[in-house]
C-alpha cells in the first residue's frame, strides 16, 4: 500500500487517537516486519506535522506478546511523552514499559495494525 493511502488514517491516529500536541516528544518504534514499516513511516509522517520531536526506531520482531524491547528501544521510549507502537507483537507488557521511566509516556499500541486497517481508521465516523 502507498504511502498515500495510508496517510489521512495515519493523521486520524496522531489526532485523534493519541491526542499528539505541538512540543510533545513522540516515539515511533516499529519492527522489520514489511506491514509494520509501512504504518510506521506514515505515523512518523503525520506526528511530525503536529511536533517536531519525532523518532523512529526499528527493532527485530519480538517473538510473543510482552517480550522486552532492545535497551536502546526502551531509552527512547523512556525519553518520549507519547509512544506510538506498529509492532508485530505489543511490547506494552514488558517490564521495560512498567519501568520508572517509560511510565510517564502514553503508549498507543497497534499491534497486528495492518496498513488497511489504517487506511480505513474513521471511515464512515465523521473523523
Amino acid at each position: 500500500m502507498q504511502m498515500v493511502g495510508l496517510i489521512e488514517g495515519a493523521r486520524k491516529v496522531v489526532r485523534v487517537c493519541a491526542r499528539i500536541a505541538s512540543g510533545e516528544k513522540v516515539a515511533v518504534v516499529t519492527d522489520t516486519a514489511a506491514v509494520s514499516l509501512a504504518v510506521a513511516e506514515a505515523l512518523a509522517a503525520a506526528a511530525s506535522e503536529v511536533t517536531p520531536d519525532v523518532v523512529t526506531t526499528v527493532m527485530t520482531p519480538r517473538e510473543v506478546d510482552g517480550d522486552e524491547p532492545p535497551a536502546v528501544v526502551a531509552a527512547a521510549l523512556a525519553a518520549s511523552d507519547v509512544a506510538l507502537l506498529p509492532v508485530s507483537y505489543s511490547i506494552s507488557h514488558s517490564a521495560a514499559r512498567r519501568s520508572e521511566g517509560w511510565s510517564g509516556s502514553s503508549p498507543l499500541s497497534t499491534s497486528a495494525f495492518t496498513a488497511s486497517a489504517v487506511s480505513q481508521t474513521g471511515e464512515g465516523q465523521g473523523w
